[in-house]
């Protein structure tokens, strides 16, 4: 012990037991009950005097919680009020149920988006499907013409050659022979025809349908159990409204649309392997 606080304790003691003889005058002819109050005080100014009780600093000490728990404490804090947890949702069933509503009316207006979008998209398609038909025929009468100019070229020797007033190398003519005989593919049954999209866009049209009707069934069941959950409590406790609750969370979180899910189209679809050469010879034999 350092000089400074061997002095000050000695100071302290001093005070101590000056006030203890002034008191004990002082007390002459008082009950035994004020007494023992001013004897309590005095010992606490005392042991406030020597510094406190440094047995009861240390016992605090080891009880205090570590920093890294406080925090993780605060987090769990804010995560219970600001998320529904299954705490929340069985302390405030009815509560739970109406925020729940409240999200599905959301979903149920973005499933409206999308339905509205599909639908347009499919008249759009319908259009082009009626226009491709006379493009389709225009591009089969080049195909032909093409085909026979380079036939007759190729014979010939003589390049290059006029197609429906347009002069073109051989190279350029064997292109746009490809090119015809590509687009006349996607016209007639290509994976982008507007026929195979508007296929397509059926599929996902029933799939947003189907998500609607799944939502208003779900809402009717979550507005019921709105209305029901005060005569389960009483009738099957907590345990039923828990089960009630359980149910409504496990359907809410099954909503969703599978867009990752291919069509047997796409995984059918084989990649190209044929050279452009061997593409043109294929055209030319027909």
């Amino acid at each position: 012990m350092s000089g400074k606080n061997v002095k000050s304790s000695k100071i302290a003691s001093a005070i101590y037991r000056g006030v203890a003889s002034i008191g004990m005058v002082l007390l002459v002819g008082c009950s035994q009950e004020k007494r023992n109050e001013a004897i309590d005080r005095m010992s606490n100014a005392a042991k406030s005097l020597n510094g406190g009780d440094k047995s009861e600093e240390s016992a605090a000490k080891k009880h205090e919680v570590p920093l890294v728990v406080q925090e993780q404490q605060r987090k769990e804090q804010i995560r219970q009020n600001t998320e529904w947890t299954p705490e929340n949702q069985k302390l405030h069933p009815i509560e739970y149920c109406q925020a729940q509503l409240v999200e599905l009316d959301k979903y149920a207006d973005k499933l409206e988006v999308s339905a509205h979008t599909i639908g347009m998209e499919l008249n759009r398609l319908q259009r082009n499907m009626e226009n491709s038909k006379g493009e389709l025929t225009e591009l089969k009468s080049l195909l032909l013409k093409a085909k026979k100019a380079y036939t007759d070229a190729e014979a010939s020797g003589k390049w290059p050659v006029t197609v429906n007033g347009f002069k073109l190398s051989q190279d350029r003519l064997k292109q746009k022979i490809i090119e015809t005989s590509h687009r006349i593919k996607e016209l007639e049954g290509g994976e982008n025809t507007p026929q195979n999209q508007k296929a397509r866009l059926n599929v996902k049209l029933s799939q947003v349908q189907a998500e609607q009707q799944r939502v208003v069934r779900l809402r009717e069941k979550v507005q019921t159990t709105i209305n029901d959950l005060r005569t389960k409590q009483v009738i099957e406790g907590n345990d039923g409204i828990s089960d009630a609750i359980s149910a409504i969370a496990d359907s809410i979180a099954s909503l969703g649309l599978d867009d990752d899910n291919p069509s047997l189209m796409d995984l059918a679809k084989a990649p190209a392997t044929e050279t452009i050469d061997q593409e043109f010879q294929e055209i030319m034999r027909y």
